[in-house]
Order: C-alpha cells, then structure tokens, then sequence
C-alpha cells in the first residue's frame, strides 16, 4: 500500500511540473510544439531584422545611403545623428529618427530640446565658410518640423569630442537631448537647478526629482564625473539662517544621491544662502527661483 501511495505522489508531481513548464512556461524540453512554436517565432524574428529598410520605412529612399554602428568609432548611443565627411547631409537611420519621434512626443509641457551639432577640425567648409555644427543642427531641427516651437529648441555648435574624434567617411554630428523644465527642475547648459518650498530642506516626496536623480545616477555609474551643489535661499531670514538653510538644502540632494548608489567622495556640498539670487526678491515669484540647489556636473 505504502509503494503505490509513494508512486502515486510521484506521478501527481510529475504530471504537475509538467504542466507549468510545457503549457504554462511554454519552455518544454521535449520538442513539443510550444518550443516549435518559440523556434519559429524566434526565425520570424531573425527575417525582420535583414530586411532592407526601403521595405520597412517608405520614406527611405534608395539614394540615401545607410550607415553601420561598425563603420563608426565607439558605439552610437541613443540620440546620436551621423553625417557625411565635411557635409552636412544627414544619412538614413530610422532608429534615431524613430527616437526623435519618441522623446518629442514624452516631453513635458515646458521642457526643451538641446541640438547640439559637432564639427571636427580637419573638415572642409562648406561654401562661405559656415559652420558645419550649425549646419548639421539645423538638418536635425527640420526632422522635428513644426511639432515643437522655436522656442523650445536650443541649437549649439561645438568641435567634436575626443571620444568621436576617430572617424572615417562619417562621423556622429548632432548628439539630441532633453532640457527637463518644470516646478521642481529646470535643466539649463551647463548646470541643473532644483527648486525648494519656502523655509524648507524636504525634497524627499518629489517624483519628478527622484526620476530625474535616477538617470543621473545611471549617467555617472558609467562615466568618472562627479557632482558639485551649491544650496541657495531669498532674503526672508537672517544671513546666518539662510547659509545654514542653503548648505541643508546642498546636503538633501546629496543624501539622495547617496542613497541611490553615488560615492560619497564624487560630490561635493557648499551653500551660498542669499547671495546669489537669479531673480527679485521683492516678489513671491521671484523669491520662489531664489529657493534652490544648483547641481553641475564636473568632468573629471
């Protein structure tokens, strides 16, 4: 009696994990036809992606030519536009045309957009001598066409960085980013200002700010930057207290930081209280930009 309870627990175990890997998991190891299916499924995939491009993007011409990550020095990140040699044409790449769409569509009410156009010194001008960083700019701002006024595009021109120095007949010529801009951040060039409630060091309830802290922690997890703050208040208090508020406020944003993984030795803290306002302390709008922590990023 005991030997055929034993095999019948066994059978219900067997017939059990069976069922959640085959039928449920869809992962069976014996060839059934949910890993035929997987199989086939996985073959489709692999057709798609040799398709040419003129047959998934009509707007493709063939006299565009395409341009390889492989034909370019380093990997091309998201963003990334790749131009012609001392030329301004823009090469077909769907996956950051497709990116562009994307970021345009997800952008806040008042953020921006960076176009920032790189040249590289040895070059040929175009014609009259303008500036290829421009150009290239330019090309990329007419993709963005009428969906974003003009406004909210910032076009920069700057020689190419030395990690896309190296490079053949085509080069990364526009790098697109987003200049976040709402109650809580406003994302200038060269710095990022964080705004505060009046009186106040507490920031720690802010989704916008910890979504945005987030990426820039998986910014600096992958370069040797490192962060500077310098915490600001209005005039409403004693110059002692507005320092000792200005130097809480540095030290919030740094604790945050520190909680989500950055070393405490790549950030650095200093307040300057009310001594540096960015707009009239004589009204309450203006008082509200003076409240903030202003975060640069510091290459190292």
């Amino acid at each position: 009696m005991k030997t055929l309870l034993w095999i019948g627990t066994a059978l219900y175990f067997a017939v059990a994990w069976w069922w959640y890997v085959c039928p449920h998991k869809k992962v069976c190891p014996f060839g059934t036809k949910y890993s035929t299916e997987l199989s086939g499924l996985a073959s489709q995939s692999d057709k798609n992606l040799n398709v040419a491009p003129s047959e998934t993007d009509p707007e493709l011409s063939q006299s565009e030519p395409m341009i390889e990550s492989s034909e370019i020095s380093g990997e091309i990140e998201a963003g990334s536009a790749i131009f012609d040699w001392s030329s301004d044409e823009l090469l077909s790449q769907p996956a950051f045309r497709s990116w562009l769409d994307s970021t345009i569509q997800s952008l806040g009410a008042r953020d921006q957009v960076e176009i920032k156009g790189y040249f590289h010194a040895d070059e040929n001008l175009p014609a009259g001598g303008a500036d290829l960083g421009l150009l290239r700019a330019s090309r990329v701002k007419d993709l963005v066409g009428s969906a974003l006024s003009d406004e909210r595009i910032k076009i920069v021109s700057e020689p190419v960085p030395a990690n896309l120095a190296d490079v053949g007949e085509a080069l990364v010529g526009v790098v697109v980013r987003t200049l976040i801009n709402n109650e809580t951040i406003i994302e200038l060039p060269d710095r990022i200002i964080i705004n505060f409630p009046h009186a106040s060091d507490d920031i720690l309830e802010n989704p916008q700010l910890n979504e945005y802290l987030d990426q820039l922690v998986l910014r600096l997890s992958q370069t040797s930057e490192k962060v500077h703050l310098v915490g600001h208040t209005d005039n409403t208090a004693s110059v002692r207290r507005n320092n000792y508020l200005g130097m809480l406020r540095a030290d919030a944003v740094k604790a945050l930081l520190v909680s989500k993984g950055v070393s405490t030795d790549r950030i650095t803290t200093e307040s300057m209280g009310e001594s540096a306002p960015i707009a009239t302390n004589n009204t309450a709008e203006g008082r509200k930009k003076n409240r903030r922590v202003e975060l640069t990023i510091i290459s190292s």
